[in-house]
């Protein structure tokens, strides 16, 4: 776990989720004890799924699940933007499902996006489903802690034909054509462990379920060896994927800087998202100079005062630019008290996997 990790994290769970020996790990133990009786819930519920005590509900769509094993972010929106976007140049009609969180109404059906532009802010809507209006044009969005309910409304009202349904490949209540699993390369299973020891949402033998596993933050375009051991013998589909920073933009002015701007220049970040250290060594790899970074917990909610305390800390390190990520920007554009600018991130995929990429759009 980095420091960066560490730090948008409450101490309790960045203390749970240590590997250390010890004394420590004894203290641990009745949280242990917890995941192992998580464990044993989460594998009764899938086996009831399986043996047809359970059943899905399939609707008149082609549904695709995008999800993870693990809480925190592993790259679903840019994966969900992005398939979005092939599926509007292959002329399909398609739209996205979310559960939802951090909304004001999380019981609500919500219309985000009717395919023009977001229908409410990110505090009603929240901020990774305003993102994702803003950046797809075309795409009706719904959230909804119903999902069926959800992919009912995108058929009824939209006459969607491909659903992507956000962060649900624990959702097994709706039937999926396609599941796709996307695993943080850098960090894929956190310590091993189950909540609330760890940060695995299920076993790793739920990669069964998946059709496709996507790699995401693949480095040079080398999987790791000890990653490649526990994927192999699931003998599964594999795409990799890499975050590329693709522009520099003012939240206020709209106005583009090239990255090479970065170069060599005095920055600060904040952000509140599931993986803050992807985003610092992003600035990094673009050559920008941290010394000093605000990291809050995901989905961070921005107060206006500490907006003024970042913005005249930044002043006084002599920063020429202060830096966030896109999905914090939609929550402070109207409250920021100086110009910010956007790192806006686009999911690239190996070349090698275009034809494979091709049968899953062509499916």
């Amino acid at each position: 776990m980095t420091r960066a990790e560490e730090n948008r994290m409450s101490p309790f769970l960045s203390w749970m989720w240590r590997q250390e020996k010890g004394i420590s790990n004894i203290l641990r133990f009745p949280f242990t004890v917890l995941s192992w009786l998580y464990g044993a819930v989460v594998r009764v519920r899938v086996l009831c799924y399986e043996t047809g005590w359970m059943t899905s509900k399939k609707v008149d769509a082609r549904v695709v699940s995008i999800g993870n094993l693990t809480t925190g972010g592993t790259g679903k929106t840019p994966l969900v933007i992005y398939l979005a976007e092939q599926w509007l140049k292959k002329s399909a009609k398609v739209g996205i499902v979310s559960r939802g969180y951090r909304r004001s109404n999380e019981k609500q059906v919500l219309i985000v996006s009717e395919g023009a532009s977001p229908l409410a802010g990110p505090e009603v809507v929240g901020d990774e489903h305003y993102l994702m209006a803003e950046r797809l044009k075309g795409v009706p969005i719904v959230v909804s802690a119903d999902r069926i309910e959800g992919c009912q409304t995108l058929i009824d009202r939209f006459g969607v034909e491909v659903i992507l349904l956000d962060d649900a490949f624990q959702h097994l209540k709706i039937h999926r054509d396609t599941n796709i699993l996307i695993i943080d390369a850098l960090n894929p299973f956190g310590n091993g462990y189950l909540l609330p020891r760890g940060c695995l949402r299920e076993p790793l033998s739920a990669i069964n379920r998946a059709d496709y596993v996507v790699f995401s933050r693949i480095n040079r375009d080398i999987v790791p060896d000890e990653l490649m051991e526990k994927i192999r013998p699931f003998q599964i589909e594999t795409l990799h994927s890499r975050f590329e920073s693709s522009a520099l933009i003012g939240l206020k002015s709209g106005t583009a800087r090239p990255l090479s701007d970065l170069s060599g220049m005095l920055v600060v970040p904040f952000c509140g998202i599931g993986n803050p250290a992807a985003f610092l060594s992003q600035l990094k790899d673009l050559g920008a100079k941290i010394e000093r970074s605000f990291i809050f917990e995901d989905h961070h909610v921005y107060q206006e005062k500490e907006l003024l305390e970042m913005t005249s800390e930044a002043k006084n390190q002599g920063a020429q630019m202060m830096v966030t990520t896109e999905k914090d920007a939609v929550k402070i554009k109207a409250v920021a008290p100086a110009e910010v600018f956007v790192l806006r991130i686009n999911l690239v995929f190996k070349l090698e996997n275009e034809l494979l990429l091709s049968t899953l759009f062509e499916r």
